[in-house]
């Protein structure tokens, strides 16, 4: 197999299918939730939580057997069933229209996989094996989220407005910038926003600049 090719799929306000609603459609559904899409859900059986997220509005669910024309106009879609004629449908329906189906735990029926994710605010660490051992993925998140603290998603706001002063200083110097950024991140910068706080590693960010 050849080697996947990496990307983060901007989903807000786009329909995404999931077909499922068991512990496996409910896991994916809560992971779903978080990135805007227009969540529509086809089972012919649902879990509580999953109801709940109906009568709130956050999804639209149908409790009904998989249809083919389901996938129609949908940016992606997830299956997650025990039944591998459903799953197959699903696969073969998201073929036939061009559309991107993963199935939940069946590497032959997925055009893309769901990766492992750290996720620190706009910091995103993701970790796929191509299906191969989705435990390992878990294993390898668990690890790194013990590297990466949730401070680092207000130190990542700190470095938007870092990015932005460095545009104002070097607005047709690509490469000064870059060169600046990463020289920042080779600092103790971190630990100081960590022990002192935004303001403080802030003015710290500045008097590197002027040493620039």
């Amino acid at each position: 197999m050849k080697p996947l090719f990496p990307m983060f799929v901007n989903l807000n306000d786009h329909p995404v299918l999931v077909v499922g609603a068991g512990k496996v459609g409910r896991m994916k559904i809560r992971r779903l939730l978080d990135s805007g899409a227009r969540l529509t859900v086809v089972a012919p059986h649902a879990e509580d939580e999953v109801l709940q997220w109906a009568g709130e509005g956050r999804i639209h669910l149908e409790q009904r057997p998989f249809r083919d024309e389901d996938v129609e106009g949908k940016r992606i879609v997830i299956c997650a069933t025990p039944d591998r004629a459903v799953n197959e449908a699903v696969s073969h329906a998201g073929q036939k229209r061009g559309v991107l189906v993963n199935v939940a735990d069946v590497p032959d029926l997925c055009d893309f996989y769901m990766a492992s994710v750290v996720r620190r605010g706009r910091l995103q660490v993701a970790f796929s094996t191509q299906g191969a051992s989705p435990a390992l993925a878990r294993r390898l998140r668990e690890r790194f989220e013990e590297e990466f603290p949730p401070s680092y998603e207000g130190f990542l706001e700190l470095m938007v407005r870092f990015r932005a002063e460095l545009r104002r200083r070097w607005p047709k110097d690509g490469k000064q910038r870059m060169d600046r950024a990463i020289a920042l991140l080779d600092t103790e910068i971190f630990a100081t926003y960590e022990e002192k706080g935004e303001d403080t590693a802030w003015q710290a960010m500045l008097a590197f600049l002027d040493q620039a």
